[in-house]
Formats: C-alpha cells, sequence, structure tokens
C-alpha cells in the first residue's frame, strides 16, 4: 500500500510542476525585438519583350515596435546603394508573376545582417532573386537621438509581365 500510495504522491507532484510550468511558459516576459522596423513602398520588376525596368520609391513610412516613454528622434536608413533583381528566365518563360516581401537586419553599420522573404510571392525563383538582389545593398544606419541603431528593412518586390 504505502508504495502505491508513494506512486501517487510522485505522479500528483509530476502532474503539478508540470502544470506550474505550463502556466510560467503562457504567462512569462517574452522578448521583443527593440529594432524598428522601417516600411518601404514596393520596387517593381516590370518585363517587357524589349527590357526589364525597375522602379525603385522612396520611403513611405516608418513603424517602431513599442513607442518609447520619452522619444528620441528617429531616422530610417537610407539606401547608399542597390542591386535590382533580375526577372528569372525560367519564371519570365512561365509567366509566373507575384510579390515577395522581403526583410533584412540592418546592422549599425548599414550593411544587412540577416535578409529573409517574410511574405513569399508563391515562386522560389521570384523569391530568391528578391534576396539576392536585397542582401547586396547598401544603408546608412538608422538613427535614434543621433546614434546609429539596429533596424529592420522591409521591401515588397514586384515580379510583372508587361505585355
Amino acid at each position: 500500500m504505502t508504495k502505491s500510495k508513494e506512486l501517487v504522491n510522485v505522479l500528483l507532484f509530476v502532474l503539478v510542476a508540470g502544470a506550474a510550468l505550463s502556466m510560467y511558459m503562457v504567462t512569462r516576459p517574452r522578448e521583443v525585438s527593440q529594432a524598428p522596423t522601417f516600411v518601404y513602398q514596393e520596387i517593381q520588376v516590370m518585363q517587357s519583350p524589349a527590357r526589364t525596368m525597375v522602379q525603385p520609391k522612396v520611403v513611405t513610412q516608418s513603424l517602431p515596435l513599442q513607442p518609447a516613454a520619452t522619444p528620441a528622434p528617429l531616422i530610417p536608413p537610407r539606401i547608399i546603394s542597390q542591386s535590382l533583381p533580375g526577372y528569372p528566365l525560367s519564371a519570365l518563360e512561365k509567366e509566373i508573376q507575384g510579390v515577395a516581401l522581403v526583410q533584412a537586419r540592418i546592422n549599425l553599420s548599414g550593411n544587412p545582417e540577416e535578409t529573409l522573404i517574410k511574405v513569399s510571392s508563391g515562386n522560389a525563383e521570384l523569391d530568391a532573386a528578391a534576396i539576392q538582389a536585397v542582401s547586396k545593398w547598401g544603408f546608412s544606419p538608422a538613427l535614434q537621438g543621433g546614434a546609429a541603431i539596429s533596424s529592420i528593412f522591409e521591401i515588397p518586390v514586384r515580379f510583372s509581365i508587361k505585355n
């Protein structure tokens, strides 16, 4: 009898500890990225029978993730150099079009540290072309209160075929 009571006590302890751990995991404070996100208008890559045209556009807005108690001036990163995407030939031949939302984490030096697809165009080749281009871009870093800060840069890249 005592062994079965001990077993029940151990099982109860495990259940209570598991429930407590579950509650902690649900209610614990999560790390929130302190890097502000800057959203830019899309770049459009249009293919016509004659040539490919790329139309970059300017910054439209900046969206900080968390408002600061006493906000210091926040200046978005500026594009210094661009490597514009080419239209992948196989996607062009199949007349595949789409928009890829590229996200790049810009470091304190203005270099893209990590570039990824936030929202896919639906085609891996278009996504790869967009990532490859944006990962080569050069920026001046974002500034807050006059000091360089890391930031997140998002830009939609639209691939379309003009008939």
